[in-house]
């Protein structure tokens, strides 16, 4: 009886908690009339406010080619209008012969377009749509640019592989601390460093973050056999979300991969700030480029490569996110010495890594659904 009685005595907290989280809600809920006052309170979104409240439509249309230029047909799109004060507008359809498809749908802040073929990397854009004190864009009640064509360009999935990406599983090298001036080797397959600090067995490339030298601290990272090395690429340009090249290419692959960055002044250094400084200082390769690396080279009798395993990871870099040009969260992260008196350094990469030697394949399967 005391365990039923404990039970219903716990039954009524529950519902009483139920209940209170139920009444802040409904009293945080605003209705549409309370958004809009919400502008009506800065004089200089009255008229704004005023044109929302009557209902605002947007028109795009939307253009898919290929990388050559060519439109595709029966391509499917799906189009946004956002809107806050009640439930966003949303139309999907197919384009026609020429590629082109047009959707129209009351917005308050944005309105854009994806694509949503299967066999296709998602490719997006977003017209922003408030400008709060300039209501030029409003004719009426006609978003401006009224149906402006906009061209998404797609690139086709080719040969996807499944990669490991240690960002979704566990951090890199198990987020261990590295002795500064000491060369360590890195396994990508099992994600963590070799003995001494880890229990990596094979090294695809070894790490060392020197101490400040001279004010300037140094990221290392090096091939670990003749012929294996890290090769910079520009980011591809387009509204695709795939942004990297299919496949590794043969040669061009240098040995050594050099970061740097200034030690911080002891006033940089202070609690609550040295992060934020650090950040600041890093020396990452110029935006907008990603690194392939090659390891595990296999040869021949002969001397020529018959193997070779590949990955890739990201600078810091302008990635596309619905039309909006952002600053990515670099996938190259690390620490060095500090202060001129540190003894360990920290390195964080958010690499991706196929590990058949057979396949030169960057192209990760899970890349649409996890890479933003």
């Amino acid at each position: 009886m005391g365990a039923v009685k404990l039970t219903f005595d716990r039954a009524k907290e529950l519902l009483a908690a139920i209940v209170l989280l139920l009444f802040v809600f409904c009293s945080s809920c605003k209705t549409n009339d309370q958004v809009f006052d919400d502008f009506d309170r800065n004089p200089s979104h009255v008229e704004l406010a005023r044109k929302l409240r009557s209902g605002i439509r947007g028109k795009l249309t939307v253009r898919i080619v290929d990388e050559q230029g060519n439109p595709l047909s029966d391509f499917r799109v799906g189009c946004g209008f956002i809107r806050h004060s009640t439930k966003s507008g949303y139309v999907e359809g197919e384009t026609n012969e020429a590629g082109y498809f047009t959707a129209s749908a009351y917005a308050e802040t944005e309105m854009g377009a994806s694509t949503r073929e299967p066999d296709w990397y998602r490719s997006a854009f977003g017209i922003p749509l408030v400008q709060w004190d300039d209501t030029s864009n409003i004719d009426d009640d006609r978003w401006l640019p009224w149906n402006s064509t906009n061209t998404l360009v797609v690139r086709p999935k080719r040969n996807p592989v499944p990669m490991i990406v240690p960002k979704y599983e566990s951090r890199f090298g198990k987020n261990s601390d590295i002795p500064l001036d000491t060369v360590i080797g890195f396994d990508c397959e099992r994600n963590d460093y070799l003995p001494p600090v880890g229990n990596g067995l094979t090294a695809d490339f070894t790490v060392e973050i020197t101490s400040a030298v001279n004010g300037t601290n140094e990221l290392r990272l090096a091939a670990t056999v003749d012929g294996a090395g890290f090769l910079i690429r520009p980011i591809l340009q387009t509204d695709s979300c795939f942004v990297t090249d299919y496949e590794a290419p043969e040669d061009g692959y240098s040995p050594l991969f050099v970061l740097r960055a200034p030690a911080l002044t002891p006033e940089e250094y202070a609690p609550g700030r040295w992060e934020r400084e650090w950040c600041r200082k890093w020396c990452r390769p110029e935006e907008p480029q990603y690194v392939i690396f090659r390891s595990r080279v296999g040869r021949d009798a002969s001397g020529a490569i018959t193997n070779a395993t590949h990955g890739i990871f990201f600078g810091d870099f302008t990635e596309n996110d619905f039309g909006r040009k952002r600053r990515s969260h670099e996938s190259i992260r690390w620490r060095g010495d500090v202060s001129g008196f540190e003894t360990n350094g920290w390195l964080d990469i958010d690499y991706r890594f196929n590990p058949n030697p057979s396949s030169r394949s960057i192209e990760w399967e899970q890349y649409e659904y996890r890479h933003h």
